[in-house]
């Protein structure tokens, strides 16, 4: 096509895939055979930057991965980490996983997609499902609303069986419903739920 020239495998230098690299808008991560991370892109250092992160952290490189993934919290973290072992010993060739890593501010949820690059590199993709997650959601609660409305008899009924079912779909540990009393115009806890196991 005139007016626009080619790029053929040679204009493929260095610079040129590291811009490419770097204008990702995922997270990225490449480690090592050892698990070690060798380079990350702009978005993983702007995402340490956001999140007051330290200057190692930041960096990246040199970090071992799969020994900071396991001083994490969370079963979600902790299964990240050992199918990034089973991928550095060639037990399998690709993961993806799920996980939440909220903040103070807001909350995020993130996919991480494992792979290797040959050589012995791996990547590691982080990428920004949020709006996903949060749009589910959503639904999930829609629809624990209406099944709560349904079935329930009287409000304290409802209001346990809303509490219980968010519960379910947001992690929550306890939660309370309340009402305004429309006689002295206050709002009074109609259902507490503390489940036995929250300490």
């Amino acid at each position: 096509m005139e007016g626009r020239e080619s790029i053929g495998p040679g204009r493929l230098d260095g610079s040129l895939l590291s811009a490419l690299f770097d204008r990702s808008p995922d997270h990225v991560a490449i480690v090592d055979q050892a698990g070690k991370i060798v380079l990350v892109n702009h978005a993983w250092r702007a995402c340490g930057e956001r999140s007051g992160a330290n200057s190692a952290l930041i960096g990246g490189v040199g970090i071992a991965y799969v020994r900071a993934a396991r001083r994490a919290s969370g079963k979600a973290v902790q299964a990240i980490a050992t199918d990034l072992e089973r991928m550095l010993r060639g037990e399998i060739g690709r993961f993806v996983a799920e996980y939440s890593c909220h903040s103070d501010s807001e909350q995020r949820y993130f996919e991480v997609v494992g792979e290797g690059l040959g050589d012995g590199l791996f990547v590691l993709r982080h990428v920004d499902i949020t709006r996903r997650r949060t749009a589910e959601d959503r639904l999930r609660i829609g629809a624990a609303v209406a099944d709560a409305l349904h079935d329930s008899e009287n409000v304290a009924e409802m209001a346990l069986a809303l509490i219980q079912s968010i519960r379910g779909v947001m992690g929550w540990e306890a939660g309370a419903f309340w009402e305004l009393d429309p006689e002295s115009g206050l709002i009074r806890c109609t259902c507490f739920y503390w489940p036995e196991s929250v300490s």
